[in-house]
């Protein structure tokens, strides 16, 4: 079929809306909906594997940092600070721990009393100045629910707080001294801000990766659409429209085309086609029969004519001369008329 031609034919008016628009408003949704979802379960996948990777992170700087430290000299570090020969030493242990990763935003090391955190260490950062031995922190509103916990030397499970210090991902991990009592916490801090940083990045991957998808589906969609479905049903809903019963040629013609488009989809529109060929078919048999049949009843009706003209003939001979007269006049006028041309219907 020529590009004109299968123009023509998808050009067909619809009472509303084509087949071909309905499908690809089906595959498009389909695809969206399946698309919409999988990212979605696939971006909490990879929150929570970077989120448990990060854990993962935090729980062995924590560890290591809490290895760092002499459980039974925390009080002499809180107490006296950069004067304890101890403490410069192990404050640059923590900051080249710190600086192992980029992911680290805090470590510090905190008593954990009534009144609060008293700070054993904390490291200097470029957002927040260091807090100076002894110092006492108030706590977190997101730390509340742990408080009891912690006051009692009992461990924590890492959490996710967004309070004075940003959001943040936090591991504590005990500090135990040589009686078995817990002294301190060693923490380290997450930025999630990174982990933000990270899912943005992800998702962007995502919802490029999916519109080229989308793209590639919707144009394979408008190809099967096309020549699978559109084509074929409204190829054979125009040579069904343009179908002809004037004559028996053009009925042949007709049925002739529908025959010519072999439409071979191996599926229910082949079926429907060869249906309507069948139909077709069996169609022009039926015309031709009761236009056989019609010749008939006429050929019977002439000759009905005749019977009761000579009929008439033999009771009246001038009445069934009249007669023949009359059908002679009529039919040198019909071929006259053909000949002009008038009435040629």
């Amino acid at each position: 079929m020529t590009n004109q031609a299968r123009k023509a034919v998808n050009s067909s008016e619809c009472r509303r809306t084509s087949l071909r628009i309905k499908l690809i408003l089906m595959l498009v949704t389909a695809t969206v909906t399946v698309g919409v979802i999988i990212t979605w379960i696939s971006f909490n996948l990879y929150r929570d594997s970077t989120i448990k990777t990060n854990t993962q992170l935090g729980e062995s700087i924590a560890q290591l940092a809490a290895g760092l430290l002499d459980p039974d000299k925390v009080n002499d570090y809180i107490e006296k600070g950069d004067a304890d020969p101890d403490y410069e030493l192990v404050e640059k242990e923590l900051h080249h721990l710190k600086d192992s990763s980029d992911n680290i935003e805090y470590i510090y090391v905190y008593q954990i009393r009534e009144d609060g955190c008293h700070v054993v260490f904390d490291l200097d950062t470029e957002d927040a100045e260091a807090s100076e031995p002894g110092e006492v922190i108030a706590f977190d509103e997101s730390f509340s629910p742990f408080i009891d916990t912690l006051l009692a030397g009992g461990r924590i499970q890492p959490i996710i707080t967004n309070d004075t210090y940003g959001w943040l991902l936090t591991v504590y991990e005990p500090v135990i001294d040589s009686s078995g009592k817990c002294v301190c916490y060693a923490a380290a801090d997450i930025s999630m801000l990174d982990l933000e940083t990270e899912f943005r990045s992800y998702i962007v991957k995502m919802v490029s990766l999916f519109v080229g998808f989308l793209v590639l589906v919707i144009a394979s969609g408008l190809w099967f659409a096309d020549y699978h479905v559109t084509l074929p049903v409204n190829t054979m809903a125009r040579v069904a429209n343009d179908f002809a019963f004037n004559s028996e040629e053009e009925r042949g013609d007709s049925v002739l085309r529908i025959r010519d488009l072999d439409i071979r989809t191996g599926d229910e529109i082949e079926n429907l086609y060869h249906a309507v060929l069948k139909l077709a078919s069996d169609s022009m048999r039926q015309v031709d029969k009761i236009t056989e049949k019609n010749r008939m009843i006429e050929k019977l009706q002439n000759s009905l004519i005749l019977v009761l003209a000579d009929m008439v003939e033999s009771r009246d001979e001038n009445t069934g001369h009249h007669v023949r007269k009359t059908a002679k006049y009529v039919e040198i006028i019909i071929d006259q008329l053909q000949k002009e041309g008038i009435f040629e219907d």
